[in-house]
């Protein structure tokens, strides 16, 4: 061979190799965004959890909702207190009647301010015995952020436990 020349098997074996770099760059490109997209998603997810569980936790508007017919123009905020950290048990006991119906499901939903987003949310004992909860846990194996939030319940401590997903 002469000086200065190239052979083609050195030209393809380059062009394999940066092909491979660029293939490789791009993937762990992609999965970084992907990574990043969920993170944001999950802080939002967090965010809208948490204005939701600071919603239970006040006693509504109206603060008598649990006495009135439950639709869009009657309910303007969903609580579940009569005073800080205290569970009123009308509130409870109406929870059961409102529930399995997606009626009252898309007015609660929307009440917590949860429009685009799907909602659980029960009252437990410190034992883990559900007294009342309202809506359907979210599917297995769904991305959720769930809240605990301590109150009392007729002289006794409670867990609100809300649970939001898409």
């Amino acid at each position: 061979m002469r000086r200065g020349q190239i052979i083609t098997i050195d030209i393809l074996t380059a062009f394999a190799v940066f092909i491979l770099i660029a293939d490789a760059s791009i993937l762990l490109w992609e999965y970084e965004l992907t990574k990043a997209g969920d993170s944001q998603n999950r802080n939002i997810m967090e965010e809208v959890a948490r204005a939701a569980s600071n919603q239970l936790m006040t006693p509504g508007e109206p603060s008598d909702w649990q006495l009135t017919d439950i639709n869009s123009s009657s309910l303007h905020s969903f609580g579940l207190t009569s005073s800080s950290n205290v569970i009123e048990w009308s509130k409870i006991q109406r929870i059961g009647q409102l529930n399995g119906n997606q009626g009252n499901y898309t007015v609660v939903k929307s009440a917590l301010g949860l429009n685009s987003w799907e909602v659980w949310f029960g009252v437990l004992y410190e034992n883990g015995t559900m007294i009342q909860s309202f809506g359907s846990q979210p599917p297995t194996g769904s991305s959720a952020v769930s809240i605990d939030r301590k109150a009392m319940l007729n002289s006794s401590p409670v867990t609100v436990r809300l649970e939001v997903w898409r």
